[in-house]
């Protein structure tokens, strides 16, 4: 039993504390994409259980995350 909270309620709750932060930011898929290709050093900091694809810039701490189902990843 899960005590009343949907797995898609937690998901949910979990997203928003994530962005509680002030170096997680949400950006769209195709800021995402220009990110990606870009001459910038970042890594890959996904957050997979909450379904978010995500960059970090390893000089500064930023996170970057948009939703996976907005690039067509499945996972």
């Amino acid at each position: 039993m899960m005590n009343g909270s949907t797995l898609l309620e937690r998901a949910t709750s979990a997203r928003k504390q994530l962005f509680r932060d002030p170096k997680c930011h949400a950006v769209t898929a195709e800021e995402y994409c220009k990110m990606l290709i870009s001459r910038a050093k970042l890594e890959r900091s996904d957050e997979t259980m909450l379904k978010l694809v995500g960059l970090r810039d390893p000089q500064t701490g930023h996170r970057y995350f948009v939703e996976a189902e907005r690039l067509g990843v499945i996972r």
